[in-house]
C-alpha cells in the first residue's frame, strides 16, 4: 500500500489513522471545553490531562 510516498502494511497504516483521529478528537474536546466553560488552552489541556507529546501536537493543531 503506498502512503506518502512509503510503503506500509496495511496494520501500519491502520494505526497511522487511528493516531490521527485520536488528535482530531482531542482537538475537538480541547476546543469544546474552551467554548463552554471560558478555560484557557492551558487550563482546558490540565482539566482533560492531556501531557507530553499529545499536549504538544493538540496545541499545534489548534495553533493552525
Amino acid at each position: 500500500m503506498e502512503w506518502n510516498g512509503e510503503r506500509e502494511t496495511m496494520s501500519e497504516a491502520v494505526e497511522k489513522y487511528a493516531k490521527e483521529y485520536a488528535l482530531k478528537q482531542h482537538v475537538k474536546i480541547v476546543k469544546n471545553l474552551m467554548e463552554t466553560t471560558g478555560f484557557t488552552q492551558e487550563k482546558a489541556l490540565d482539566a482533560l490531562e492531556i501531557q507530553g507529546e499529545k499536549r504538544e501536537l493538540v496545541i499545534k493543531q489548534l495553533q493552525q
